[in-house]
């Protein structure tokens, strides 16, 4: 999913270290100038805006697009320890990934 169709930024501190067991945020570099991603942010903000109303809109990707990231995009996966600082920008394409046990345990920050 994106936050939000304009550069933002967020932050997160890991109260917990970040493993592949406990669901690491991932994101996949580059994804914020994304060009085919243009009409679905577009669509996004129009709507948040309220300057239309366009059903079915979320912040959610449709397969196609989160196919075309897999391809296309390295994924960063933040495997990081208690403390560490992650920081990225909200309209790039990013996910937590399964928690296959354990908890996540994070603090964000949003600007």
């Amino acid at each position: 999913h994106i936050d939000s169709p304009l550069p933002g930024i967020k932050a997160f501190v890991a109260l917990k270290g970040l493993n592949e067991d406990n669901g690491p945020f991932c994101y996949f570099e580059s994804s914020n100038s994304f060009k085919h991603l243009k009409n679905f942010y577009i669509k996004l903000f129009f709507t948040e805006k309220n300057i239309t109303n366009i059903e079915n809109t979320s912040r959610t990707l449709s397969n196609e697009l989160i196919s075309y990231c897999e391809n296309n995009f390295n994924l960063y996966k933040a495997t990081i320890n208690a403390g560490d600082l992650v920081i990225f920008d909200t309209c790039g394409v990013h996910f937590a990934s399964k928690l296959l046990k354990g908890q996540r345990h994070l603090m964000f920050l949003y600007y």
